[in-house]
């Protein structure tokens, strides 16, 4: 009778047995990568000439059909300043402007950091990363079949891509948890990524604001980790998902997600949605055209909000300032508050005043403060004393009047020649007739009293 035991033991250490075999399955499972790395060759679909058409045939629809940017006037002043061409809400590019945007400032690829560092994932390059589902408002379980997601369908979701060795991310929202009401469930979804899971994880888009609760969540999560030491800029901690809302047009809920994110050094996916025969040519090649002009369009946005992006190609060949020139200039909010030190009680003049000061108010208004001030257009001003003058550009000015600089489209040379403006029109015009032409040009509008006057200077210029 002993010797039984003694053989059943036996055999349980020649097989394993079930705790041998579950201690292998927990011992494979251990074993995964953050991520792939691809070393076979990849399948080129067109040749040169091909991808050279489509290319093309993109930066037509850029240059010649635009792209609407709406109900987003500081989206409309970033493109202006960056060398667009602006027609009411449409934004129309030079050939090659949103291609060089992206090729010199966006990296090949870049670290997303996970809250477990063996997590952190490289996206870009050679790598892929695999990712849960995202966006579906259905689950389906064996006992109640197809019905709306919930809260803890989410959260189960998460725990399973958390277990899952394949999944190298946790996604986003995984699916819609229409239990919890709109405008608070994304505080649900991205602390169940927070709690669940140490993978890298997606962030909120759906409004402007939940981008931000979003950013602020991680900071919480990473504590003093959010900030790269040697860099001192935000280490890259979200992705999030930004839809052209095709064809053709962002709206001001992915354009306000996108500038949140991008100020906050985050990543964004920027992706058309594009229905082939409904929002575009039903042919693959024609397909292909409007969803890299949109992709174009969003992803050189991105890199001209981001404040540490280079200088636009553009811009450099205009002013002659390039990367190199400021790379150790101090930034804007560094200096906000002595800028507006020196502001307060003057009256702001500049050639066109209301792209410059809504220049100078909105970045104000991101660095924490609130700017007003009274303006002179020193156009309208020359309109004004000078109506049959033909053009009024500041070029147009500086021959009219003799007045000379050795550069221009900087801001102290130019200011400077509006300074040497101001002593042409003192010489010539008396004293009484100047004061009245400042007072007509400056003029601003009788608003009703429910409306606040700092509204009309939100306004883009028409």
């Amino acid at each position: 009778m002993d010797e039984q035991p003694v053989e059943a033991s036996a055999r349980r250490n020649r097989g394993g047995g079930r705790e041998a075999k579950r201690a292998a399955r927990a011992a494979r499972s251990a074993v995964t990568i953050p991520y792939i790395t691809r070393s076979i060759p990849y399948f080129e679909v067109l040749g040169e000439e091909g991808l050279a058409t489509i290319e093309a045939n993109a930066d037509t629809i850029l240059a010649e059909i635009g792209i609407d940017f709406r109900d987003d006037p500081e989206s409309l002043e970033i493109w202006k300043a960056a060398g667009a061409e602006i027609d009411g809400e449409r934004v129309r590019f030079p050939r090659g402007l949103c291609r060089s945007l992206v090729q010199k400032s966006a990296p090949r690829e870049f670290v997303q950091h996970a809250r477990n560092p063996a997590r952190n994932v490289v996206i870009g390059g050679r790598n892929t990363v695999f990712a849960p589902a995202y966006g579906s408002p259905f689950i389906r379980s064996l006992d109640e079949g197809r019905r709306y997601a919930r809260i803890e369908d989410f959260r189960n979701f998460v725990k399973l891509a958390y277990m899952a060795p394949a999944l190298h991310h946790s996604g986003g929202t995984i699916c819609e948890p229409v239990d919890l009401p709109v405008n608070k469930r994304h505080f649900d979804m991205v602390y169940s990524h927070m709690k669940y899971s140490d993978k890298a994880f997606m962030g909120s888009v759906t409004a402007p604001e939940r981008a931000e609760d979003t950013v602020e969540m991680a900071k919480i999560l990473f504590g003093p980790d959010f900030i790269d030491p040697v860099t001192g800029r935000n280490k890259t901690v979200l992705v999030s998902l930004i839809n052209a809302n095709s064809p053709m047009t962002f709206d001001a809920t992915m354009l306000g997600a996108l500038k949140v994110y991008a100020r906050a050094n985050q990543a964004t996916i920027v992706t058309p949605f594009i229905l082939a025969g409904a929002m575009s040519p039903v042919t693959v090649a024609g397909t292909a055209a409007p969803t890299l002009a949109e992709s174009l369009a969003g992803m050189a946005f991105a890199q001209l909000v981001n404040p540490g992006a280079p200088i636009p190609p553009s811009i450099q060949v205009l002013t002659g300032i390039t990367h190199e020139m400021v790379a150790d200039a101090p930034r804007f909010e560094d200096l906000a508050g002595e800028i507006l030190r020196r502001l307060e009680g003057r009256t702001f003049v500049a050639h066109n005043v209301r792209f410059d000061y809504g220049f100078i108010r909105t970045e104000l208004r991101r660095a924490g403060h609130n700017f007003s001030a009274p303006q002179v257009c020193t156009v309208r001003l020359s309109r004004h004393l000078y109506p049959d003058g033909g053009r009024h550009n500041l070029d147009s000015v500086m021959a009219r009047h003799g007045i000379t600089s050795a550069t221009r489209h900087r801001a102290l040379p130019d200011a400077q020649i509006l300074a040497k403006f101001w002593r042409v029109l003192r010489a010539e015009w008396p004293a009484e007739r100047l004061e009245a032409a400042l007072e007509t040009v400056s003029r601003r509008p009788v608003l009703p009293p429910q409306i606040p006057t700092g509204m009309v200077d939100d306004l883009p210029e028409s």
